[in-house]
């Protein structure tokens, strides 16, 4: 017997002798571990066929070992992998095997196994919510509905979740709740289990391999009919898929940074499409896309009818919108406090009334840099063209770069003219020494990706904050999600504009969703306020941010990328070239910008339009943003199209072209279509 197997990395399908001892264990969509190259690599088979008397056993490679016992993807996988692969440039192999659980074992330890409460009542639903549920249940028909839930921060977002989810559950449907955070999964899970029980599962990389692949074949075996998860539990082995609800949709969690580069909501649109079945009578396959600050695609699709829009304006509560106060402070300043005068008084006025404070300070480590004032030169990371951020800045400071991971005790003088470093900026532990020196005595935690190393560390942090054992939390914007922490009525969001800085078109949404975001986090329960320290009080991201007026600071972004075709206005895709010589990247540019040009502009191409349209763009080759990371140099090309079907016909073609020229390099390359993450 044969098998072909697809590897990871690979499109291709190779043909391997299945020995005699594994034709009983053998079957179609399991792993196998097989011969490939000089290595032991885990494959899929995708085929099973007879030897022939023309196929010769003794020149294929043998499979050594099968993973599964049954199958570990169903065909509606296999057929929607090939759709992901297509969308986003991708392999195949990759698309298959992101859908897959690394685990091999299915066991589930006592001590992994969270516990849940017995019983759980959900909060009688506002007008505002009923109005909300009427409004989404009028779609009914065998389209694929696309809705966007505007509710402002504390408004019950969840509350209509959990309402339509119960009906989809209960009458046998498969839907998917996607979250952005782990520590989001848990705190919904602590809701919805009790309500939906074995009908529920979870899938998350924050499981251990066993837990997840135990929870993966329990919805392979259709023992769950509900998964919620982070991003790649949009892929889970469901079968017609009627629901899906994206949670905070703007969040730029829900696209893939590594192969296949899926974006989670088109992915879901697609399986919704995949589902061909009739659905029973009130019912339809809906996209629910939720969030306080839509991102501006979704929300100026929604204006344009494409989605059904719907808005939440109150607080389930009752409670009003904290008031935002702007304080214009210099940030870049290190000789000042972190933390101004007005925010100072005011966190000690909250604390001493009993209530909690949350500080926001989107920057880790001590100091942001160190600076030889007598060489004009800062500490660079050796492999990156980035300067080395600097951790806990005492005698013997750690330098650390936190793009590649690079560190190293490089003291506090310059090792070329000896003079002193100035350390400039400021990160979440100089903000903790600055804390512990101006409220003693008060218990504070710090929430960052160094802090939270630890698993469940934010799980415990926020508990604390809930039982008032914390009454200080400061951190990065981890703690600008979507957490309910009833004590916390003052919310200071310190150097908040810092991103506008950067050489990407989606800087100023991020501030302002980052902004609203954080805010959302006080006087849930009892009157709250929030100040805004801030270098530019009258940027349009700020100020609308101030007033929360979203509707004006999208008519303003959507205006800026209209003007310079950004999307939603036209496609964009990004073509990065990685090599640690940057002899090889400069010999291969000009070829590749020739077979770039050439396959672009064939005479095929695009027959439909007239010679005057421009219907493809190409901007490059020309150096990423970040030209050197992780000891690599970058070059990227843009292409940009007014249609998504132009731009990806433009990549396929420019990807054949290319693909014989790279594979006889060592350099490295991706396709990123639709990229979040321009640096």
């Amino acid at each position: 017997m044969i098998a072909k197997v697809i590897f990871p990395k690979s499109s291709k399908q190779y043909a391997y002798f299945i020995p005699e001892k594994l034709k009983l264990k053998v079957n179609l969509h399991v792993r196998v571990v097989a011969p490939f190259g000089h290595e032991l690599k885990i494959g899929l088979i995708t085929k099973l066929t007879k030897l022939t008397q023309a196929d010769n056993k003794h020149e294929l490679k043998a499979i050594e070992r099968i993973i599964d016992k049954e199958p570990i993807i169903n065909e509606e996988q296999w057929e929607l992998a090939e759709k992901v692969s297509e969308q986003t440039l991708s392999e195949l192999g990759d698309a298959i095997f992101a859908m897959i659980p690394s685990g091999k074992r299915e066991t589930l330890s006592q001590k992994e196994n969270p516990t849940f409460a017995n019983a759980f009542t959900m909060p009688p639903l506002t007008e505002d919510q009923k109005q909300v549920l009427q409004e989404i249940k009028q779609k009914n028909n065998s389209k694929v509905h696309v809705h966007l839930l505007h509710g402002i921060t504390g408004s019950g977002k969840t509350r209509i979740y959990l309402e339509i989810l119960q009906e989809y559950v209960h009458a046998g449907l498969s839907c998917i709740l996607l979250v952005p955070e782990i520590a989001l999964s848990y705190q919904f899970l602590a809701g919805m289990k009790p309500l939906f029980q074995e009908k529920m599962a979870i899938l998350h990389s924050g499981l251990s391999k066993s837990e997840r692949l135990l929870e993966y074949k329990r919805i392979l075996k259709g023992e769950a009919n509900l998964v919620v998860g982070t991003r790649s539990a949009i892929f889970a082995p469901l079968f017609d898929v009627s629901l899906v609800i994206i949670d905070e949709e703007h969040d730029s969690s829900y696209k893939e940074n590594r192969s296949p580069r899926y974006d989670a909501r088109k992915v879901a649109y697609t399986r919704l499409l995949m589902n061909k079945t009739k659905l029973p009578t009130s019912f339809a396959k809906r996209l629910l896309l939720a969030s306080a600050t839509p991102s501006v695609e979704s929300y100026h699709y929604a204006v344009q009818k494409k989605f059904s829009l719907h808005t939440l304006s109150r607080r389930a509560t009752g409670q009003p919108l904290p008031k935002i106060t702007l304080v214009h402070y210099d940030s870049l300043d290190s000789t000042r406090p972190a933390l101004s005068v007005p925010l100072r008084e005011k966190a000690r006025e909250h604390l001493q009334a009993g209530n909690q404070v949350l500080f926001l300070l989107n920057r880790r480590g001590h100091s942001q840099m160190a600076y030889c004032p007598q060489c004009e030169k800062s500490v660079q990371c050796p492999n990156c063209s980035l300067s080395l951020t600097v951790h806990r800045h005492y005698t013997n400071p750690l330098y650390r770069c936190h793009f590649c991971g690079y560190e190293e005790e490089l003291g506090i003088h310059c090792p070329v003219c000896h003079a002193k470093y100035k350390f400039t900026g400021r990160g979440t532990q100089k903000l903790e020494d600055e804390i512990e020196k101006s409220f003693p005595n008060v218990e504070y935690a710090r929430v960052d990706q160094d802090s939270s190393k630890q698993v469940g560390f934010l799980e415990d942090v926020l508990q604390a904050v809930r039982d008032h054992k914390i009454h200080i939390l400061l951190g990065t914007q981890m703690l600008a999600k979507g957490f309910d922490l009833p004590g916390v009525t003052l919310v200071g969001i310190l150097a908040a504009d810092h991103s506008l800085f950067l050489p990407d078109f989606r800087s100023a949404e991020r501030v302002f969703q980052l902004i609203l975001q954080a805010a959302g986090r006080s006087g849930r329960h009892q009157i709250g306020e929030v100040i805004v320290q801030t270098m530019q009080p009258s940027h349009y991201a700020v100020a609308n941010a101030a007033k929360y007026n979203y509707t004006e600071f999208a008519k303003t972004e959507l205006q800026f990328r209209r003007d310079l075709l950004y999307p939603p206005f036209a496609r964009i895709a990004r073509f990065l070239l990685r090599t640690s010589s940057k002899e090889d990247m400069e010999k291969i540019l000009p070829l590749l910008s020739q077979a770039i040009q050439s396959s672009i502009f064939q005479n095929d191409l695009f027959t439909s339009l007239e010679k005057t349209d421009k219907p493809i763009e190409i901007l490059g080759p020309m150096p990423a943003p970040i030209e050197k990371l992780a000891g690599e140099y970058r070059y990227q090309w843009i292409f940009r199209s007014l249609s998504e079907h132009h731009l990806l016909e433009a990549c396929h073609r420019a990807k054949k072209n290319i693909d014989p020229i790279l594979r006889k390099s060592a350099i490295k390359w991706e396709f990123d279509v639709n990229p979040v993450q321009m640096l």
